[in-house]
């Protein structure tokens, strides 16, 4: 089904559906052959996160002690994926972006160039088996650890936990203005950003004129803040080169190049922050409260 909670359902019983389908299809995503396993890794990572996504709504309600397994399981399992799939977001950055930063590469440049990326990731990636049968078993965990029926979660429950996405977003807003761009308070501002995006996804047809207008600048910032950090994934790899890139250009002319375009996608990024940031999140909550496209049906767990 798609993601996002059924008008018809109950606030809880969507959400744990969401869930449970989103922990099922990133295990399906796992299992899939060899050939795909780039893709299959992408794929899982999203799965989880949308999981995570849903299962964080549910959680003023949620028994602690199933909370923190849960939570535990799905972060183990992307922690496992991470660096496997940082390898592939290497050739996918340079592959975008090296023309953007002034890199005239001709065909057979470009393709030995790439060529050994892919064997450098083909290597990671290769010698990961164990890190994905791990989190394999960190997934399945997830499904068996989560949540339950609920008592008490309603749409009131539903809006305070949207609008508490919203103030973690702005509070990592405030400390990414005043921090590096290559420091744990950007990873954060990426994080909460994407929670948010499919906080709002989950909820968007209960009002698509605001809250799928709201999703879809969540979604624009996300995404901004996901190309930044492909750039900084090139910037890390031209910083362990030597000497001048393929087709001539000076290294510290590609880098310099390549920091002016993190630089825009941040700019970027801040613009549409402060767009959804302008309505306070209380307020933001009695909108979501009082939409009766949400109150669904009896939760019937």
């Amino acid at each position: 089904m798609a993601y996002q909670i059924d008008p018809g359902d109950s606030p809880s019983l969507g959400l744990r559906r969401v869930f449970a389908e989103q922990v099922a299809a990133a295990r399906a995503h796992l299992d899939r052959p060899a050939r795909e396993v780039h893709a299959a890794i992408h794929d899982a990572r999203r799965a989880m996160r949308r999981a995570r996504a849903a299962q964080a709504l549910l959680r003023p309600r949620l028994d602690r002690e199933r909370w923190t397994a849960c939570s535990a399981s799905l972060r183990s399992a992307g922690a496992l994926l991470s660096p496997l799939r940082d390898a592939q977001s290497v050739v996918e950055a340079i592959e975008a972006h090296l023309a953007q930063a002034g890199v005239a590469l001709d065909e057979a440049e470009r393709s030995r160039l790439l060529r050994s990326l892919r064997s450098r990731r083909d290597r990671i990636v290769g010698a990961g088996g164990p890190a994905l049968d791990s989190a394999r078993r960190w997934v399945a965990r997830a499904a068996d650890d989560g949540p339950g029926p609920l008592e008490g979660f309603d749409q009131q429950a539903l809006a305070r936990g949207l609008a508490a996405g919203r103030t973690r977003l702005d509070r990592a807003l405030n400390d990414a203005l005043a921090a590096p761009p290559d420091g744990a308070a950007w990873h954060r501002l990426r994080q909460r950003a994407r929670v948010h995006w499919l906080q709002l996804e989950l909820v968007a047809n209960a009002w698509p004129a605001v809250l799928g207008a709201l999703a879809a600048e969540a979604k624009r910032l996300s995404q901004s803040l996901g190309e930044e950090r492909d750039l900084q994934l090139l910037d890390a790899w031209l910083s362990r080169r030597r000497g001048v890139m393929p087709g001539g250009r000076p290294l510290p002319a590609v880098r310099a190049d390549v920091a002016a375009l993190r630089a825009r996608l941040r700019e970027r990024a801040l613009r549409i922050a402060r767009r959804i940031a302008i309505e306070p999140p209380r307020r933001f909550a009695r909108r979501v409260a009082g939409l009766r496209a949400l109150r669904g049906g009896a939760d019937g767990g």
